[in-house]
């Protein structure tokens, strides 16, 4: 949940920070928190609040792959239902400013503009310390605690991943070790005009969200290993700030949506950025690859692929 209102909200203030107020809500046991979940995945929420008079919604939220199949209108009216038969006679709630869509969401369902002033006051001492200061990493942890305990910079995804990984397990865990697997990058449609120019390169990094890793570990042994290493030598998913980066092959472009290969991404992984390979500054002759380097290439290409026997095989994320 934390990373999908990350994804949909982009939450920039402290006192919103998802893990803080999904914890609270919780915390709160009122019945008003709706969550709609598809085996391990989170694909919908809508959080509601009454008073004894009015009711408010909050947090509707849809991950991006996931909308426009009626589920933000399912979620709506389920906390609907629940007011109602708490005797609510009026339901409110707020569109951020220039958010038409939206607003037009919530007018196409019955919800009208009012002549009203929006206010606020935040009542800082009940926001904790650790979402109040700006040198909090916003999508990861200290280590042992789970993704989202500490909150400052907001990343909000631009697009999703698409590939026939669904289980981490059985996903090779870097895209050399993934030839040919098929894949695509669906962008929002905001994002679209950023895709200009980019068919003339080959490769692209993607940067994107562990959003299915477990919690940060300093120390893990690694696929190709036997031994714990540092995080920072590895390529494994449990990181601070769960960012993953793979270097994929660039097929064709079709509007929005690219065609990649050499997929090593779980299926609906939240895209973050992506970044052209140039020769001229990426390419290294002369690198060292610490640890690595004692690894031999049979035993790499085994380990690597981990379960994936081939872009027919449903598999996961690597890392």
């Amino acid at each position: 949940m934390v990373h999908l209102w990350n994804a949909v909200f982009g939450y920039g203030t402290a006192h919103n920070a998802p893990a803080l107020v999904i914890d609270r809500k919780l915390d709160a046991a009122d019945g008003l928190f709706v969550v709609a979940v598809l085996g391990d995945q989170v694909l919908g929420t809508v959080m509601a609040g009454y008073d004894g008079h009015r009711g408010w919604i909050y947090a509707l939220a849809v991950r991006p792959e996931r909308r426009r199949e009626g589920l933000g209108s399912r979620l709506l009216a389920a906390a609907e239902r629940v007011l109602a038969s708490r005797g609510c006679v009026k339901i409110n709630l707020q569109v951020v400013e220039g958010n038409d869509g939206a607003r037009l969401f919530y007018e196409a369902r019955g919800y009208v503009a009012e002549s009203r002033l929006s206010m606020g006051k935040l009542v800082a001492e009940n926001v904790p310390a650790a979402v109040r200061e700006p040198g909090a990493v916003a999508s990861g942890g200290a280590p042992g605690e789970p993704r989202g305990a500490e909150r400052a910079f907001q990343c909000r995804a631009i697009g999703v991943i698409r590939s026939p990984h669904t289980r981490a397990e059985e996903t090779p865990i870097q895209p050399s070790f993934a030839k040919g697997v098929p894949g695509r990058v669906e962008m929002l449609p905001e994002y679209e005009a950023g895709l200009r120019d980019i068919e003339g390169f080959s490769h692209i990094y993607l940067v994107y969200a562990f959003d299915r890793a477990g919690p940060c570990s300093l120390e893990t042994t690694p696929c190709l290993g036997d031994r714990p290493r540092g995080v920072f030598a590895t390529r494994a998913p449990s990181r601070p700030n769960g960012l993953g980066l793979s270097l994929v092959r660039l097929v064709r472009r079709e509007g929005a949506v690219l065609h990649v290969e050499d997929v090593d991404i779980l299926d609906g992984t939240p895209l973050l950025d992506i970044k052209p390979f140039i020769g001229r500054f990426d390419s290294r002759e002369d690198a060292v690859c610490g640890w690595q380097d004692d690894v031999d290439d049979e035993t790499a290409t085994r380990e690597g692929r981990r379960g994936f026997r081939g872009s027919r095989r449903r598999g996961g994320t690597g890392g």
